[in-house]
């Protein structure tokens, strides 16, 4: 694919930030990462407690009233393992698909709690809205297995993608991984949130943050070089295995800490952060039902602008429901060499 330059944009919130939650509930959504990290704990590939966060999984999308929610079965190596797979038909647009993702593995010795029970929490709150609220374009909704050990669930559902048909059919990739907020910048952000840019899509993204952050404001602009310290090398996600084709791709994020951490407690999860970014996502996918498919359509990768939007910082007494101390900004290290302070 030929590299094309980026520009990134990060959005402080400036003024006060106090959105109205509904329909997110804190409590639900957290409810669904403390499930996979308490209870179920440590998720590797072709585990038992992979297996059993792929039941509780399936079992949720069909709580939730989703269509032909099923598992994927798939090997890595000797490793038996299965991709969840649900669908929300669109009542006006059914052959015009928007994936949404989430791998729901986590590393041996860790229960994955920002990474990725967060991105599994969102994924499972957004089909949960959407069941009760039908969408206009048909929602493919997967629980990726095996993205700590090459990516490889993801990978397996994209070139069944590509013999089907249906990506032929899918206008946007929307990865949902790590979805916790960022408690380690310095300058307000919490989430970020990576967003090809396409001027409709872009605009549905305005209309999410200004739900969320209707006083947001001071835009900056960050270099080429640091897009492509970041992904220079390709998408460190379930994404990437999308990034070559000529459909928009999403990635909300924190550039955290906390992830590929030991234990992995759920004390690492902000619920109200959790909570905020899963509105803003959904936010944004709600926006986006007004618009018609061929307002969508891109004609080749868009890989070269991107918007990173951030929330702003809760302060130390909004932070009760974690065991850690976040009232002390660190820097972040972002590329290599690159460090924000």
């Amino acid at each position: 694919m030929k590299r094309l330059a980026f520009f990134f944009f990060i959005v402080l919130g400036m003024g006060a930030c106090s959105p109205n939650l509904d329909p997110v509930d804190p409590d639900r959504t957290f409810s669904h990462a403390a499930e996979l990290v308490e209870v179920i704990g440590p998720r590797p590939a072709g585990s038992e407690g992979s297996l059993v966060a792929g039941q509780y999984i399936l079992d949720a999308f069909e709580l939730f009233g989703l269509e032909d929610a099923h598992f994927q079965d798939f090997t890595a190596g000797t490793l038996a393992c299965r991709n969840v797979v649900a669908t929300l038909a669109g009542t006006s647009y059914p052959d015009a698909v928007l994936l949404l993702g989430a791998h729901y593995d986590s590393i041996p010795l860790g229960a994955g709690s920002a990474d990725n029970a967060t991105g599994v929490a969102t994924l499972l709150e957004i089909a949960r809205y959407f069941g009760e609220n039908p969408p206009t374009y048909t929602l493919r909704f997967v629980a990726f297995d095996a993205e700590e050990i090459g990516l490889l669930g993801s990978a397996f559902y994209y070139e069944q993608s590509v013999m089907s048909g249906e990506l032929a059919d899918t206008f946007m990739m929307l990865n949902l991984d790590v979805t916790d907020t960022n408690d380690s910048l310095p300058y307000c952000p919490l989430v970020t949130f990576i967003l090809t840019t396409h001027p409709p899509a872009t605009q549905a993204f305005e209309r999410a943050k200004e739900t969320m952050m209707p006083n947001s404001s001071l835009v900056l602009p960050v270099a080429p070089e640091l897009v492509r310290a970041l992904f220079g090398g390709g998408f460190q996600s379930d994404i990437h295995h999308w990034r070559d084709e000529p459909i928009l791709l999403a990635w909300p994020q924190a550039f955290g800490e906390t992830y590929h951490t030991v234990p992995g407690a759920l004390s690492e999860i902000d619920k109200t952060g959790l909570a905020l970014s899963t509105k803003m996502i959904l936010e944004f996918l709600r926006a986006l039902q007004d618009l018609a498919p061929e307002e969508l359509q891109v004609g080749s990768p868009l890989l070269d602008e991107a918007l990173v939007v951030g929330f702003r910082r809760l302060q130390p007494e909004q932070t009760e429901d974690r065991g850690r101390d976040v009232a002390q900004p660190r820097p972040l290290q972002i590329g290599p060499q690159i460090v924000l302070s």
